[in-house]
């Protein structure tokens, strides 16, 4: 089996969160049907800036479930997410806090 490095350097990940981040990373950058084996990994969160009736609410509650199937070391995720309208295209900024026990992490990622 080979693993996937999305960033520089050495492919091993030593601490829980630098594995969380990969996966999220992973997770946010896969489209489904990218992944052979599981035609049903990934997401399209830019699907919903062309849907007209989709809420933060709803698609906080889709990346909530979505994160919680990862391996996620007994961290917690509470998901944020806004919906910009802009000129010449909207945006979805989706803002991730991590917590367990006292270690906090914040990661956020922009769709446009």
């Amino acid at each position: 089996m080979i693993d996937f490095n999305l960033a520089e350097g050495s492919p091993t990940k030593n601490n829980d969160i630098e594995l969380i981040m990969q996966q999220i990373d992973m997770l946010f950058d896969t489209y489904p049907g990218e992944v052979f084996g599981d035609e049903t990994y990934g997401t399209k969160y830019d699907h919903y800036l062309y849907k007209l009736n989709a809420s933060p609410t709803s698609l906080q509650s889709l990346v909530t479930r979505d994160l919680n199937s990862l391996e996620l070391f007994g961290f917690k995720p509470k998901v944020e997410v806004l919906l910009f309208q802009g000129t010449e295209r909207d945006i979805i900024l989706i803002n991730i806090e991590l917590k367990r026990d006292f270690e906090t992490y914040n990661k956020s990622y922009k769709i446009s």
